[in-house]
């Protein structure tokens, strides 16, 4: 495993410290799939102090139809240091049962489904649904903590930012109206802390594993020319960093990527190429909140790998500033 990062604590699966940066936040994503990836998930409760304000995801991917429930209006108040929030209509408990090792997420709430993720870009409109949750996160990996943000003081305050993923098995019960559906399969969680302003910076993340025995996730800038990058790749029991990312995505009429291809070097030299289909990519909507520097287009959803002639699931994401010096 590498050791270039400083060794995380199981106090760094919860809150921390934060400082006045008013896009400082704290946030917990997490991305599911089924083994045959025809069910798929992912899941961000975010935080943001300064704001006064919870940020709160659900989508689900599911035969023949996507439900989306997204609030932005989640009043912080003395929530701060909390896991478990209720407010009109939603109610959800993420939280650790065992720190840098398992997980258990629980939600009840109303979302919106459609028949297909297209039917999401012109507005969060459709059948309204409710939405159960009750699955749970187990390690197949050690955490993986970001060089790049591993304790980075911020420019206004030196409050510490950082990051880090971990690959893992999900399972447990996703309901959808009266329909329960099991999940047993695997996928990624993050959690991260620190300034992240949606409207100024472009990226590509994406996760993935074709087994239990090897996952990669990498993220950087999505600028063109720009290929460094930070994440993982788990094999052979052990984590090696990646530190290049080159990207070539081929976008729909409407900006959404249909496929990609990826290759990705590790810090021992070691490349992967790697073939990317979408298989079901959402926009979701990031409002401007004071001090943006404008609007932004932020897709994400699951797509099928293939490395090594080898096929697996996993997330992708692309955040695309629309004004600001890397508009696209």
């Amino acid at each position: 495993m590498t050791d270039a990062a400083p060794a995380l604590a199981a106090a760094d699966d919860s809150f921390h410290p934060y400082g006045r940066d008013p896009f400082w936040q704290e946030s917990w994503y997490f991305d599911w799939h089924s083994d045959d990836g025809a069910m798929a998930g992912f899941a961000r409760q975010g935080f943001y102090p300064n704001l006064g304000e919870l940020w709160f995801w659900l989508y689900l991917f599911l035969p023949g139809r996507v439900v989306a429930v997204r609030d932005h209006s989640v009043p912080l108040a003395d929530r701060w240091g909390r896991f478990e929030h209720r407010t009109h209509g939603l109610w959800w408990d993420f939280r650790p049962q065992e720190p840098l090792s398992a997980w258990s997420l629980q939600a009840e709430a109303f979302g919106v489904g459609v028949d297909a993720p297209s039917d999401l870009i012109d507005g969060e409109v459709g059948q309204p649904t409710p939405v159960g949750l009750d699955i749970s996160f187990e390690a197949l990996a050690p955490p993986y903590r970001w060089v790049a943000a591993a304790g980075t003081p911020q420019d206004d305050d030196g409050t510490a930012t950082s990051r880090f993923e971990q690959f893992g098995a999900w399972s447990g019960d996703v309901l959808v109206g009266d329909e329960t559906f099991h999940l047993d399969g695997r996928g990624e969680r993050d959690h991260s802390w620190g300034r992240r302003d949606w409207w100024t910076a472009p990226w590509v993340y994406t996760a993935f594993n074709t087994g239990p025995e090897f996952a990669l996730h990498s993220a950087g800038a999505d600028i063109p020319g720009f290929d460094a990058a930070d994440g993982y790749v788990w094999s052979d029991g052990s984590l090696r960093r990646i530190t290049r990312f080159a990207k070539d995505t081929t976008y729909d009429e409407q900006r959404m990527p249909v496929k990609a291809s990826y290759v990705y070097e590790d810090e021992g030299g070691a490349t992967y190429e790697v073939a990317v289909t979408a298989d079901a990519i959402v926009p979701v909507p990031i409002e401007e909140r004071p001090g943006a520097t404008g609007p932004t287009l932020f897709r994400r959803g699951p797509a099928t790998f293939v490395v090594d002639g080898r096929s697996g699931h996993g997330d992708i994401e692309y955040n695309t500033p629309l004004k600001g010096p890397f508009a696209r």
